[in-house]
């Protein structure tokens, strides 16, 4: 399960339901969160370990 959850990748539409937050303020709070490998300008991913320590 640990493992699951270091790899777990999230777009702002999954962060802004998680987090009740509006996608535009979700997407502001990002914007210094680097992105996850593998995305790219139309499929924006995070990863949860660097949402978490930012």
């Amino acid at each position: 399960m640990d493992g699951e959850l270091k790899n777990m990748k999230l777009n702002i539409n999954q962060l802004a339901a998680l987090s009740g937050l509006h996608r535009q303020t979700v997407t502001a709070r990002m914007a210094d969160v680097p992105l996850a490998p593998g995305s790219n300008e139309k499929k924006k991913l995070y990863l949860l370990t660097d949402l978490i320590t930012a």
